[in-house]
């Protein structure tokens, strides 16, 4: 069954926030080359790794564009990787974004930022996360990215699924909520309460 948007919800959006808490010394634990296969991307430069050859990550060809612009692309975003990359397939950039894997459904794409938080917590230990902000036309979008098994589904944040040999849980949700934002101008429900 479809739910249509109410009448003044009509070209809005909606808002989804999550506050995920980062497990920093399970992160650390790990190598550089393990964080930079778990994430997909190279950690100093941002460019997308192409392969992983002997457990080392390789980066993809042309990037970083570097002092030549002309001559190489400002931005590289990579096709899926071959299914014999198995790593970099579970990896966090590829388990986000499955148009990369012949997925046509441009309707699951959705515009997201992420803010890094540190909170003093009553136990006088700092809490350190991301303050994750989405916007997407139907939060079904973001509920099924979170929870479809080719997606983040049974993943904690990318690598193998959880409860397989060698999953690491470092994230994990604080507080959430999801935010109906109507149309710049239009009259919503309350409206009138801020007059």
């Amino acid at each position: 069954m479809t739910v249509k948007d109410p009448s003044w919800m009509l070209g809005g959006t909606y808002m989804a926030f999550l506050r995920l808490a980062i497990d920093l010394a399970a992160w650390r634990a790990k190598g550089r080359e393990e964080q930079e296969i778990l994430v997909g991307r190279d950690k100093v430069t941002g460019c997308p790794l192409a392969a992983v050859s002997g457990g080392r990550p390789v980066v993809t060809p042309g990037c970083p564009a570097g002092a030549n612009r002309g001559q190489s692309p400002l931005h590289v975003e990579p096709d899926a990787p071959p299914m014999t990359e198995t790593l970099l397939r579970q990896s966090h950039m590829h388990r986000t974004n499955p148009n990369r894997h012949g997925v046509q459904d441009g309707d699951n794409r959705i515009f997201r930022q992420g803010y890094e938080f540190v909170e003093l917590l009553a136990t006088n230990q700092l809490r350190i996360g991301l303050n994750f902000v989405s916007f997407q036309r139907d939060l079904g979008r973001l509920i099924g990215i979170l929870r479809q098994i080719s997606w983040l589904g049974n993943a904690n944040f990318g690598g193998v699924p959880d409860g397989a040999p060698g999953a690491i849980n470092f994230v994990s949700l604080v507080t959430g909520g999801f935010y109906a934002v109507p149309p710049n101008g239009e009259p919503f429900p309350g409206e009138e309460i801020l007059r």
